[in-house]
């Protein structure tokens, strides 16, 4: 909420200031911000400030940078709230991505649920095999 409230320039001031970038740093890092689109900019500066959900958002509001999304959700383990965020084709890989993470966990009967619900029947049966 606070950031949909806050101008694109008090974030970057605020990030400025959280992370002691030295004054040369910081000009590279406004001119670069500068250049961006409102929501892959928000998506920078929230990820700069550890808000990962709240970037994450911007980042699918980008739209064309799916290959990125889900390297962010996997790497904030962020497979919950991407998949409130995405949905059609999107939704079924981000649900496939966190299918495959929970059979690596040892959780394969939720893992056996998310590849039902992705139209792979065979890992489904193959996680639910597992259970018995």
């Amino acid at each position: 909420a606070v950031v949909s409230t806050q101008s694109t320039g008090e974030l970057v001031l605020q990030v400025a200031q959280c992370t002691q970038k030295d004054p040369k740093e910081y000009l590279l890092f406004l001119n670069e911000m500068e250049t961006l689109d409102e929501h892959y900019r928000r998506f920078r500066i929230d990820t700069q400030l550890g808000r990962y959900k709240l970037a994450l958002q911007s980042l699918v509001k980008c739209g064309g940078r799916f290959e990125e999304v889900c390297q962010y959700v996997t790497q904030h383990s962020l497979h919950s709230t991407a998949l409130s965020l995405t949905s059609g084709e999107e939704h079924r890989k981000i649900a496939e991505l966190y299918a495959g993470l929970l059979k690596q966990q040892g959780s394969v009967e939720e893992a056996g649920l998310l590849y039902a619900q992705c139209s792979m029947p065979k890992d489904a049966l193959t996680c639910l095999r597992l259970t018995c």
